[in-house]
């Protein structure tokens, strides 16, 4: 880098400078003509139909046109004392920094109260809006023609220095044409703007146009004073720490101090507690977490799908207890790591400027998403999902990828355990295995020291994830005999998807078992070739378009309206009803990404694209799944407004060149470790770091013990035997367990909640939470016996019943509920006894 230094050839042309104040002042007439031309109110009327603030402002802004005139006049005449004085100021720089500062001040100022004024309920309408309107949007333009000027005046134009750049614009134009050819293609035939009839989401929340621009401007803050204070360069890695801490530190500042909304997967707080507890899949994760620590195992032996996160909201059940508070703070500290890992990856593959913009939108976007959860399905910090975390996961993958690929020697360690990274990845979402072979291309493409090299690496890599994925395949087949990878219910729900019709789903009859998951799939694509071929087809560009769609489509420089803050669901068209400047947005977001990827591809060949290559292998894996768009992308959509940032970071370099300032590469860590150092026992220890690691998740079933023995059963039965409710609400234990349908069941209570008849969740979930003829309390029970949904009649909330107290029931199997008849906290059966306001003591249904 260099140090900003004027141009001096340029300096001050008389003429330039002439022409430039004439501008400046004949833009004062069609402002005051517009301000003069404003409606008023005839009472406030002094002069022409003037209140006396109009004409104070028409007098304000014919001053600052009169003097834009002068400073003309100035311009203009022969060298005299005035124009020396300027001239002294301009050469030692006094002059252009205090015309840059005032303007930039002046712009901001004008454009933040123009906002204030357009953010009332009124909007636009509001009197004072329209009345300075025309006069603020002029000051914000002027701010930012005498910025222009004065920078090109003070360093000049150089055009030709451009041509050190053309390498990087055949890439550009490859890349441009793909997006194009694209745009072909779904506009003959409709991929990814018709919906699929399965699984189609919406696109994912976007950043806000002034959160892109307030990204932009602070990368350009950051270069400016990386180069007007060249003594920082001593203190490179220092840096570079201190903004990855300062954006963890402002994620988790700015996302904790967001309440926690009320969503589907964290429904609206009910009695008797009023407490907030997680719901549908988020409630899946949970109880199968509060099922290991209970010392049950993963739901009584059973395959899971996500192990990996189950385990670690099991930890955070283990520090936090059942404060869910608390739980979603501990989740927030840790995703705060993802706008940091998100400046170290744009640090690596390009320029602190591009990471700190990356890093800032990742902040912002996240922000949206919360402030966006009243108004549609959303996944974030403030949930119980695998997404967000999944998200921080493959921008870590990418980071430490990105830096083995670019070592020139062989490097076993990192192979291994990077290996062993992508392995515990997908136990979080299985969706990562995709992402092996394009490790496995890299390598290829990369071939350190020839085949050899890749042969080592790449076997060592493999055998890293096998390593950490095969301890709990193992586990499934000795606990239910199928060596599956993930719960068999879902791989059948994506069979299910191979269909040709709704109704045709409907009537399918899937075993939950690997095989025979398989051999549909594969059937159905035998037999209809191009319906799969559609179907994926058309999920793949729905994810792109989501991704797209991250970048803003629509600003308004006033509008506080969904510019600045988030209020309707503007974005769920996505492309498909754009129109006016909304294509121009477009075309700017794509060259800016086209911009990313060919500046990434010229600097780092394939390693470059690595980023690019994982969303799109991601894509395609739920494209193949035949789900697509919002949640199901969202791990890798960053990788759209990631290349986004490098486009702007490579925009700047430009600009500057254009200046004449060059920018040098910035300094990396060529620091190479010795090979001799990483052989042998480094390479064993790294192996069993990683099977220790896979081995967490079947050890933790084991040496947890379990919470509810045959011995605490009998106690709980012995407890309640004597308790007059039992005897009034079931009579004796064993008539009433006599009967076929009736259960006993010892366990843990979980989310009770109480709803009036005709009231329930929405959606297909739980049956415990459905819409039911009668007032009832809704819960979950884990224990022994698995995870029951049940259903206890009451016309009134009970309010000793707590959440995560060891109760045992007595009920009548139905359905998919089971009737509870009586429920007794066990170690408090003086307060905590209820039995059912259905008068029947038998489980026959009437």
């Amino acid at each position: 880098m260099t140090e900003l230094e004027p141009d001096q050839k340029n300096g001050l042309c008389n003429r330039r400078w002439f022409f430039f104040f004439i501008f400046l002042f004949l833009q004062s007439f069609p402002v005051i003509l517009y301000i003069s031309s404003v409606p008023g109110d005839p009472k406030n009327s002094l002069i022409f139909g003037l209140s006396l603030a109009r004409i104070l402002l028409i007098s304000l802004t014919a001053g600052i046109g009169l003097f834009f005139l002068a400073a003309a006049v100035i311009a203009g005449m022969r060298e005299n004392r005035i124009q020396s004085v300027i001239k002294d100021r301009w050469r030692d720089g006094r002059l252009f920094l205090l015309t840059m500062a005032g303007s930039i001040v002046v712009s901001i100022s004008a454009w933040g109260y123009l906002v204030y004024l357009g953010s009332g309920t009124d909007g636009g309408d509001n009197p004072l809006f329209v009345r300075f309107y025309p006069f603020l949007a002029w000051l914000v333009l002027l701010g930012l023609q005498i910025c222009v000027w004065f920078w090109f005046q003070n360093y000049g134009c150089h055009i030709e220095n451009l041509t050190r750049y053309r390498p990087v614009l055949v890439p550009v134009m490859v890349v441009a044409a793909i997006f194009l050819l694209a745009g072909l293609i779904m506009a003959v035939s409709g991929w990814g703007i018709v919906p699929d009839i399965f699984y189609w989401g919406n696109p994912g929340v976007p950043v806000l146009a002034w959160q892109l621009w307030f990204a932009m401007a602070a990368s350009l803050v950051l270069l400016t004073v990386l180069i007007s204070f060249p003594v920082l360069r001593v203190y490179q890695n220092r840096i570079d720490w201190i903004f990855a801490i300062g954006l963890f530190v402002l994620a988790a500042g700015l996302w904790l101090a967001q309440p926690i909304p009320r969503s589907y997967f964290f429904p609206s707080p009910r009695p008797p507690a009023y407490e907030i507890y997680p719901y549908s899949d988020a409630g899946f994760y949970d109880y199968a977490a509060q099922s290991l620590l209970i010392g049950e195992g993963f739901l009584n032996g059973r395959i899971v799908t996500r192990p990996l996160y189950i385990l670690f909201l099991a930890v955070l059940h283990g520090l936090e207890g059942q404060n869910y508070t608390g739980i979603i703070f501990l989740q927030t500290l840790v995703l705060a790591v993802f706008p940091a890992s998100l400046y170290w990856l744009g640090r690596t593959m390009r320029s602190r400027e591009a990471g700190l913009a990356a890093g800032l939108l990742a902040i912002f976007r996240e922000l949206n998403m919360i402030a966006a959860t009243p108004l549609t399905e959303v996944s974030h910090s403030k949930m119980l999902m695998t997404d967000s975390l999944t998200g921080l996961g493959i921008c870590l993958l990418c980071l430490v990828v990105f830096r083995w690929m670019r070592k020139n020697e062989i490097r076993p360690v990192r192979a291994v355990l990077i290996g062993g990274f992508l392995g515990l990845l997908s136990l979080l979402r299985s969706q990562a295995v995709f992402i092996v072979p394009v490790v496995l291309l890299l390598l290829v493409i990369r071939r350190k020291s020839g085949w050899r090299g890749f042969v080592i690496e790449s076997g060592l890599f493999l055998l890293g994830v096998l390593l950490a994925v095969s301890p709990w395949i193992i586990r499934n087949g000795i606990r239910t005999g199928d060596y599956a990878f993930d719960q068999p219910s879902q791989a059948v729900f994506i069979a299910l998807r191979f269909s040709s019709s709704l109704e045709e789903m409907e009537t399918l009859q899937i075993p939950a078992q690997s095989a025979a998951v398989t051999n549909h799939i594969l059937q159905y694509t035998r037999n209809y070739p191009m319906d799969v071929f559609r179907f994926i087809g058309a999920h793949f560009l729905n994810n792109e378009i989501s991704t797209l769609t991250i970048l803003p489509l629509r600003a308004s420089f006033t509008d506080y309206r969904d510019n600045f803050q988030i209020s309707t669901l503007f974005w769920l068209d996505g492309l498909s009803k754009i129109n006016g400047w909304q294509w121009l947005f477009l075309l700017f977001n794509l060259l800016m990404i086209s911009l990313g990827i060919g500046s990434a591809w010229t600097k780092w060949r394939w390693n470059g694209l690595l980023p690019l290559l994982v969303h799109l292998a991601y894509s395609m894996s739920s494209a193949i799944s035949r789900i697509s768009g919002w949640r199901f992308v969202q791990p890798v959509d960053w990788v759209g407004y990631f290349y986004f940032c490098l486009g702007f970071a490579e925009l700047v370099v430009w600009m500057f060149a254009i200046s004449n300032i060059s920018l040098r590469p910035r300094e990396r860590n060529t620091r190479e470790i010795p090979s001799h150092r990483l052989a042998g026992g480094w390479i064993y220890a790294a192996l069993s770091m990683v099977l220790i690691a896979g081995l967490i998740l079947p050890v933790s079933e084991w040496i947890i013990p379990q919470r509810y023995t045959p011995t605490v059963a009998d106690f709980a039965v012995n407890k309640v035997t004597d308790l007059s409710t039992v005897k009034t609400s079931i009579g004796s234990v064993e008539s009433f367990m006599a009967q076929p349908d009736a259960v006993q069941l010892v366990g843990l209570s979980l989310y009770p909640r109480w709803y009036k008849a005709g009231i329930g969740e929405p959606g297909s979930g739980w049956a415990a939470y459905k819409s039911r003829d009668k007032a009832h309390l809704g819960f979950m029970m884990i224990g022994p016996d698995g995870d029951d949904q049940l259903v206890l009649f009451q016309d009134k909330p009970p309010e000793e019943f707590k959440h995560a107290e060891d109760i045992i029931v007595f009920g009548c199997q139905r359905q998919d509920f089971i009737d509870v008849r009586l429920v007794v906290g066990y170690n408090n059966p003086d307060r905590f006894v209820y039995s059912s306001d259905n008068p029947l003591d038998t489980c026959k249904i009437e």
